[in-house]
């Protein structure tokens, strides 16, 4: 082969491949879609597949929704109980503890009230100092102690721990 065999043959190669390709871009061009046909086709393509995996994601979405839901409310409701449970206990055990304080002031004023009244009974009891109002029970005391010591210091009276 000569060398102008050589050129011609690489002439006729190139131009056999540039109609090809020209050949193939027509054809290629011809079936491809326009962008107005792509966005077309796009949204009814969207739309399929929405209104076919919509009910399917809705339904997985309110299991998930509903199952996190309960233990965050549980946990919120439990938080919440305990947080109001501990107030009114709280104010229920101040209001017991002011109605225990009432009934015992109540009960040591009546006390006071009762012992005034049996100390100003026995106002001048015998074997007392002048002025002093002693209760009923150191009236008792003394009158026994008298009693015992009547003869000097007695077994009864050393036993009541008194002296004579």
């Amino acid at each position: 082969m000569t060398s102008r065999n050589l050129i011609v043959g690489l002439i006729a190669a190139i131009v056999i491949v540039a109609v090809g390709a020209t050949a193939g871009f027509l054809i290629g061009s011809g079936e491809a879609p326009t962008q107005t046909e792509s966005r077309s086709e796009a949204k009814v393509g969207f739309k399929a597949g929405y209104s076919a995996s919509y009910d399917r994601a809705f339904r997985r979405t309110r299991v998930k929704a509903t199952s996190v839901g309960i233990k965050r409310g549980t946990r919120e409701g439990l938080r919440s109980g305990q947080k109001l449970g501990a107030q009114r206990g709280g104010d229920e055990v101040e209001s017991q503890l002011a109605a225990i304080a009432a009934q015992q002031a109540e009960e040591a004023r009546l006390a006071a009230e009762a012992e005034a009244a049996e100390r100003q009974a026995n106002c001048g009891a015998p074997l007392f100092v002048g002025g002093y109002c002693p209760t009923d029970a150191e009236v008792e005391q003394e009158n026994a102690a008298e009693s015992m010591c009547g003869n000097g210091q007695s077994p009864e009276a050393t036993a009541a721990g008194v002296e004579c």
